[in-house]
C-alpha cells in the first residue's frame, strides 16, 4: 500500500517470550504453555496477544487451546 511501513517484529527468548504469555494465563499448564508459544515463534506482540485472548475470551484450559490452530 502506498505510504505503509513495515516493521520487523523480534522475538524473545524461550523463557521472557514463556513469561509473558504467562502474565495472563498463568503458571497452571506449563507445557501447554511452551508448546503455544512455540507455535507463534516467540514474537512478542503474538505472545502477549494471544495470552490476553486465552485469559479474557476462552475461559477453557490452556491445554485445551493446543487444539485450535494458531
Amino acid at each position: 500500500m502506498y505510504g505503509s511501513k513495515t516493521m520487523e517484529l523480534l522475538s524473545l527468548s524461550k523463557a521472557a517470550a514463556i513469561q509473558l504469555f504467562q502474565m495472563w494465563t498463568g503458571p497452571a499448564d506449563s507445557a501447554a504453555s511452551k508448546r503455544i508459544i512455540s507455535r507463534l515463534s516467540y514474537h512478542a506482540l503474538a505472545d502477549y496477544q494471544a495470552g490476553v485472548f486465552i485469559s479474557t475470551e476462552f475461559g477453557i484450559h490452556i491445554g485445551q487451546c493446543l487444539g485450535i490452530t494458531i
